[in-house]
């Protein structure tokens, strides 16, 4: 139904890597492909003017040293590889940022047991965060402004603030977290992204108990912006970062979800981990056999066998596009991909097999299959210049795939005796 009132339309170019929003995520990953594949196209999509206009842009400008998430969630894994990254490009480049540290204070014995559990958190071999556990007067050497209440803190020397002369000598509190209920109404957040002085009470008693210097007259909304939650804040559930690739049903697309804080630490190491999804499950640069081993891992032995006798060899390439059947075509070509270096090209049919043979592959597709064409049908100026002025080339559109495995021939009965009859040897007893 769908596919009548929404018919093929042939695209109007063709591109390798395409990545939606230009905020701080889509910026690394969109360096990080150019320069991993810098003979294929990469297309950044932003609809603002100017990228990091959204969620990026409303941060709190911290490094963070990853010291708070589970010890083996992706938001742990990705802060402390992005954190050194960060690092390395703000000094290669001379990006204003000052590592700081960290102090999380405590004022109770009850707070006090949840410094010494985070500070053995920080000691796991997934997390290695460098924490020390240190007294009162200690925490008052590193920020004598401290209320006479702390008893213990527990301090983090390698988180840091970047672009610091944007502070202008001031001090930055927050941000605090407002849940946004759902709305019909069109663009109904924007009304709730305007800074507000309506929690500035509770802001200012908040930071009272630990900074009881700080004049409340000081305080001043800064800026208001989304912050991408799984999970609403009434579930109390860990909301981690989630990497989506479904290599089965769309290998070339890989979505990125809650990517709040720590997603500015992370960014490079977000871009790191697509750019080896990307190379070793698209393109096919990775090792195959690896592949099909893990495969076998994870669906067990028969299954893994009955796929790999359907997939005739431990093959990987280049998706290089999808008929209207559904059929998938892959290629490999380039030097850094030799692992089939005498099939080339193939497709995977959308039926399965019996049905598998060349009558369900449109002709234009025949010609790349066979390197007739160089490009593929989508990709060729001259096949599409040909299928959408003349007959000469079939187009796809009028194709019909013979599902019954056969090239449609038959034969027809004969009464006519045959001129020429096949010898056939006859055994006989020797006289």
């Amino acid at each position: 139904m769908l596919k009548r009132i929404f018919p093929y339309k042939p695209p109007e170019m063709a591109v390798d890597h395409i990545i939606i929003g230009g905020g701080v995520v889509g910026l690394a990953v969109a360096q990080k492909l150019s320069q991993r594949f810098p003979t294929r196209s990469t297309y950044l999509i932003e609809r603002h003017q100017r990228a990091g206009e959204e969620t990026s842009s409303r941060n709190s400008e911290v490094i963070h040293a990853g010291i708070y998430y589970p010890q083996n969630s992706l938001k742990t894994q990705l802060c402390v590889r992005g954190r050194k990254l960060l690092y390395e490009r703000c000094k290669t480049h001379n990006i204003d940022h000052k590592k700081t540290g960290k102090l999380v204070i405590g004022t109770s014995a009850s707070q006090y047991a949840y410094l010494r559990k985070l500070h053995a958190h920080t000691q796991l071999p997934e997390v290695s965060v460098p924490t020390q556990l240190i007294s009162a007067d200690q925490a008052l050497d590193y920020e004598p402004d401290l209320s006479k209440s702390v008893t213990a803190a527990l301090y983090s020397p390698e988180t840091s603030i970047i672009d610091s002369h944007g502070l202008d000598g001031s001090v930055k509190f927050g941000p605090d977290v407002e849940h946004l209920p759902e709305s019909d109404a069109i663009d109904y957040w924007k009304e709730h992204l305007k800074p507000s002085e309506k929690n500035l009470p509770k802001v200012i008693e908040a930071v009272q108990k630990y900074l009881p210097g700080v004049n409340p007259d000081g305080f001043s909304p800064d800026q208001a912006g989304l912050r991408v939650k799984r999970n609403p804040p009434s579930s109390n559930q860990f909301s981690d970062f989630e990497i989506v690739h479904d290599t089965e049903n769309t290998p070339g697309m890989i979505s990125c979800y809650g990517i709040e804080s720590p997603g500015l630490t992370a960014c490079m190491a977000i871009a790191e981990e697509i750019e080896r999804r990307l190379t070793n499950d698209v393109w096919g640069a990775g090792q195959s056999l690896y592949r099909h081993l893990r495969n076998w891992y994870r669906v067990g032995l028969r299954d893994g066998w009955a796929q790999l006798n359907e997939w005739v060899d431990v093959k990987a390439g280049r998706l290089a596009g999808t008929d209207k059947f559904g059929n998938r075509y892959y290629e490999n070509l380039e030097e850094e991909m030799p692992e089939v270096p005498w099939r080339q090209r193939w497709v995977r049919y959308a039926q399965e097999a019996p049905l598998e043979n060349a009558s369900q592959v449109p002709s234009e597709w025949h010609a790349w299959l066979h390197h007739t064409r160089l490009n593929a049908p989508h990709e060729d100026e001259v096949v599409k210049k040909i299928t959408a002025q003349t007959q000469h080339w079939r187009p796809a559109e009028t194709h019909v795939e013979n599902l019954t495995g056969t090239r449609g021939a038959f034969t027809t009965y004969n009464t006519t005796a045959p001129k020429l009859y096949p010898w056939q040897p006859k055994v006989a007893q020797r006289q």
